[in-house]
C-alpha cells in the first residue's frame, strides 16, 4: 500500500468516527515498534492540515533488555521531527512477582493520562491496527467474554475528560510494514514478540495462522466484522443503561445506590449491563467483571435477605438495602 493510501485510510477512519478536531493538542503514545512508529509518522504529515499540537510519549515497562534502547531511539526520532517528548520508567524496587499483562497495561494508561493532563493533550492516540482487532476479540473469547469484550478494540473512547483514539484501526499489520518501507522508516522490533509468554503472541503466533490455513483465509475479516457489529449493539444498549441509572439512581461519596423496583423489572441483558456499569461508575474502570460476578449479582438482587453482600474484585463491595442495591468500595 502507498503511504498516501495509508493516509487516506486514516483520514476516513478520523473522520468516521470524530477523532480530531482542529486545534486539538494531541499526545501520540509511541513505543518504537512500527505500529507506533507509523501512526507518529502519519499524525505527524498530516499535522497542517489539521492544526494539531503533537507530542510524544513513551512508556518504559522496564521488563525486557531492549526497553531502555526502545525509549532512546523514540526519543532520537521526536527530535528528529521536531516533537515534545515524555517518559517515565516502570520502577520495580520490591516486586518479586512477575507483572501481569494488566498490571503493565494500567501502568501505561496511568502514565500516558498524566502526561497528557500535564501537556493540556484533550487526545491520546494509539497505534493499535486492524490486526489487534482481530487478536483481541479471539483472545476475549478464549477468557470469556460478554457484548463489551467482544466489542474489541473501540476505535473512540472517553477516560475521564481525555478522548483515546485509534486512527490505525483500519489499516492491516501488512500495509503498515509497506508503509514504513517505502517512506524509508526504521522501527525498532520487540524481542518478545517472537516468544510465547503472552496469550496474544501465542495467538498471533499460531492460532491465527492455524485458523487461516485449516478453517477460513478470511478469519482476520470475519472477527473485525464481528466486533463492528457487537460493538453497535453494546452502543445501543449502553445509551439505555446510561439513561436508566441517570433516573433511577444516586451517586456521591463514591458509592451508588440503584433502586431495585425498577432494576429488578428491566431486561435481564439491560438490567446485568446497568450493573456493570454501576460498577464502572464507582471504580472508574470498564469491564473487569466475570459473568460469574454477574450471575452473583443478579442472585442478590433476585431473593438474598437485606443486608446480603457481595464482594468483586478491586475491593467492590455490593449489597442489598431497603432503599435499593448498594454499590461501593472497602
Amino acid at each position: 500500500m502507498r503511504p498516501r493510501a495509508v493516509e487516506m485510510a486514516v483520514r476516513r477512519t478520523v473522520r468516521t468516527h470524530q477523532m480530531l478536531a482542529s486545534g486539538d493538542r494531541v499526545l501520540a503514545a509511541v513505543s518504537g515498534g512500527p505500529d507506533s512508529v507509523a501512526l507518529l509518522c502519519v499524525l505527524k504529515d498530516l499535522m497542517p492540515a489539521w492544526g494539531l499540537d503533537l507530542f510524544v510519549a513513551s512508556f518504559d515497562h522496564g521488563v525486557r533488555r531492549g526497553s531502555k534502547g526502545d525509549v532512546s531511539f523514540v526519543r532520537r526520532l521526536a527530535a528528529v521531527m521536531q516533537v515534545p517528548f515524555f517518559t517515565e520508567t516502570l520502577m520495580h524496587r520490591g516486586r518479586k512477582r512477575k507483572l501481569s499483562e494488566d498490571f503493565l497495561r494500567c501502568a501505561r494508561y496511568d502514565f500516558l493520562i498524566r502526561t497528557a493532563t500535564a501537556a493540556r493533550a484533550q487526545v491520546i492516540a494509539l497505534g493499535h491496527t486492524r490486526d489487534d482487532q482481530a487478536e483481541t476479540i479471539l483472545m476475549r473469547l478464549l477468557r470469556g467474554s460478554g457484548l463489551w469484550g467482544l466489542s474489541g478494540v473501540l476505535p473512540v473512547r472517553m477516560m475521564g475528560e481525555i478522548k483515546i483514539v485509534r486512527p490505525l484501526i483500519d489499516v492491516s499489520r501488512k500495509n503498515i510494514l509497506d508503509y514504513l518501507r517505502k517512506k524509508k522508516m526504521r522501527y525498532r522490533t520487540d524481542e518478545t514478540n517472537g516468544q510465547d509468554i503472552y496469550l496474544r503472541n501465542k495467538i498471533r503466533r499460531k492460532l491465527l495462522p492455524l485458523l487461516e490455513r485449516d478453517f477460513n483465509p478470511g478469519i482476520r475479516d470475519v472477527l473485525v466484522h464481528t466486533a463492528s457489529s457487537v460493538g453497535a449493539d453494546y452502543e445501543y444498549l449502553s445509551r439505555h443503561a446510561a439513561d436508566f441509572l441517570k433516573d433511577n439512581s444516586c451517586f456521591g461519596d463514591g458509592k451508588i445506590v440503584i433502586r431495585e423496583g425498577p432494576l429488578k423489572g428491566l431486561d435481564v441483558s439491560l438490567r446485568r449491563l446497568v450493573m456493570k456499569m454501576a460498577v464502572g461508575a464507582v471504580t472508574g474502570r470498564t469491564g473487569g467483571l466475570s459473568f460469574r460476578h454477574v450471575v452473583e449479582l443478579d442472585s442478590l438482587l433476585g431473593g438474598r435477605p437485606l443486608g446480603s453482600e457481595s464482594h468483586l474484585p478491586g475491593g467492590v463491595v455490593v449489597s442489598r438495602e431497603k432503599n435499593g442495591l448498594k454499590i461501593s468500595k472497602r
